[in-house]
């Protein structure tokens, strides 16, 4: 019985869906490949307890608050608070960010330690549960306050979500909503005092605990009346008080000045009102660090040449130093000595911390110990293939470690210090060497897959205008040489990616190539023959035009969503 056209036309409908949706999430593996790993062991630098550098560290981040507009705010002179910690008490820098700039993604990086791949990042944005250790949980006790806490509440025992505390208000909601955030962390610890035996003062009283505020309002206001409008700058403005008795809460509750502040944003804003993209604006956002265990600011008579601080920062003479936002896990980790978080990928601004050179020296080692687990996880990841190609700069790895042990040991902490960065380095290279081990491999796959379906589609036009498509999909026992061909070329790719002990989805990738290039090959004449005019140049003027018209459409709408 001859199968109709219109079930041809079916079959490759459906096989063009299966082969666009499994090569458009290959993208996922070729340039945001970045799993999580587990199980690895956690580092800290186990320091005495009278070396430790703080207590406490509270962690304050505005949503959606651009570096520019807050720089330029303070240099309005209506700020005397963050003013004077900015020139007088603390560091000041930029912390870059990587997209997607969304509030989840960038508050996980700022916590965990590692910036997100595309798939884990969509999980994010759209609520679903991605298992990441964080500085909350390695924390004795932490507390949160803000719309961003329940994603780090739900898996985190120690950590409790502060409920927003009722004060008297402005007209304006969002003014109520950020001065809340400050009412509710100070009134947890005034009720503390007021209620020595009870457990929350009994935690509170407890080394190596954090606490996370979420400045809301800041990006509904952007959005509303752009990233620097004059009544977000003014709603700063108005903050700066609060900073001031959060402060003074802090130093009155506990009397030994032994807390750290951290001051930064989740992302920036563009210009258009939104955020979320690589856009300079949404990817950098302040970073304000001060109190124990952090250096004063240092006054310099130029800034250097080459840093693009703007003159209306009013900021040339004092030293800046940028960070990457992951580095904020590392730096708080640091502060208080616990674990480093697993996966983390931050390294510790050793130079902005208050601290001898030993020290600092421990803190960095321990940093690049736990920045070392994830390498050796995908090391052994991938020398389990038969053709693994090590990175060279990490093979004598061990006795580079023991260089810098040797040198703490005889106290040439200076020289430490310099070795452990060079390693990191090194060793964070060797990481973005292993992720992306197999790119160049499933590029070659994926160009070819889209190269053969385009030749794949020209045969299938030939053929339906033949009326001839019975022999396009189905095995044809008469072109013997062509099936021993492609089948051998098929067993062989097979065999390797087993040898490369390459996950299942690689044979997948492989498969479509190697089957369009089989029926390709079995109907080469059809191609030829498309080519050919003769009587029917209109037909093929026909559906060469709808062939263009749909892989233009397709790629347009990839580079939108890309």
């Amino acid at each position: 019985m001859k199968i109709s056209n219109k079930s041809y036309i079916i079959l490759l409908i459906i096989i063009s869906i299966f082969f666009h949706i499994l090569f458009g999430y290959s993208m996922m593996d070729v340039f945001y490949k970045f799993p999580l790993n587990y199980g690895m062991p956690s580092h800290s630098a186990n320091l005495p307890k009278e070396e430790i550098l703080s207590n406490r560290v509270v962690l304050i981040s505005f949503d959606g608050f651009r570096a520019d507009t807050f720089y330029e705010t303070i240099n309005m002179g209506k700020n005397p608070f963050l003013e004077n910690i900015i020139k007088n008490r603390g560091v000041y820098g930029v912390s870059h960010l990587k997209v997607p700039t969304e509030s989840k993604p960038c508050f996980t990086a700022m916590s965990t330690g590692h910036f997100q791949d595309g798939s884990l990042a969509l999980k994010h944005i759209f609520g679903k549960y991605v298992n990441s250790d964080s500085i909350y949980k390695q924390s004795n006790y932490a507390w949160g306050v803000g719309f961003i806490i329940d994603i780090f509440t739900k898996d985190t025992k120690n950590m409790y979500n502060v409920p927003l505390v009722s004060h008297p208000y402005n007209e304006e909601y969002y003014i109520l909503y950020n001065y809340n955030i400050f009412h509710t962390i100070i009134d947890l610890l005034n009720n503390a005092k007021n209620n020595p035996n009870s457990t929350t003062y009994e935690r509170l009283h407890l080394n190596k605990i954090t606490f996370l505020m979420h400045v809301t309002e800041t990006d509904g206001l952007g959005h509303t009346y752009g990233p620097k409008s004059d009544i977000l700058k003014n709603h700063l403005t108005n903050l700066d008080q609060n900073f001031s008795s959060l402060e003074n809460a802090f130093y009155d509750f506990y009397h030994d000045n032994k807390t750290t502040f951290i001051l930064t944003s989740d992302h920036g804003m563009n210009m258009k009102k939104y955020h979320g993209d690589d856009d300079e604006g949404c990817k950098r956002v302040p970073f304000l660090a001060w109190g124990a265990g952090i250096r004063k600011s240092i006054h310099r008579d130029q800034k250097p040449e080459g840093e693009d601080t703007p003159d209306d920062w009013g900021l040339n003479n004092y030293v800046r130093r940028d960070i990457e936002e992951i580095d904020i896990a590392s730096l708080a980790a640091g502060l208080i000595d616990i674990n480093i978080p697993i996966n983390n990928y931050g390294s510790i601004p050793v130079d902005i911390l208050d601290a001898s050179d030993k020290i600092k020296s421990q803190l960095l080692f321990a940093n690049f110990e736990e920045i070392f687990e994830i390498y050796k996880m995908k090391n052994q990841t991938q020398s389990k293939s038969t053709f693994f190609m090590p990175y060279k700069p990490m093979a004598d790895s061990q006795s580079q470690i023991n260089a810098i042990i040797r040198d703490m040991n005889d106290y040439k902490y200076i020289e430490a210090l310099d070795k452990t960065k060079i390693l990191i380095k090194k060793t964070l290279d060797g990481i973005d060497y292993l992720l992306k081990y197999d790119r160049l491999f499933l590029k070659i796959v994926v160009v070819s897959g889209y190269i053969l379906w385009m030749i794949y589609l020209l045969i299938f036009i030939e053929m339906k205008n033949t009326d001839n498509l019975n022999k396009f999909f189905l095995f044809n026992y008469e072109d013997k040489t062509t099936n021993s061909i492609f089948g051998r070329i098929t067993l062989i790719i097979c065999m390797y990616l087993y040898l490369r002990n390459s996950p299942f989805i690689y044979y997948l990738y492989c498969l479509f190539p190697c089957y369009f290039g089989w029926r390709i090959f079995s109907n080469i004449n059809c191609l030829k023959a498309f080519f050919t005019l003769e009587n029917k140049l209109k037909s093929i003027q026909k559906n060469l035009l709808m062939y263009l018209t749909s892989i233009i459409l397709f790629f347009s709408l990839v580079s939108i969503i890309i």
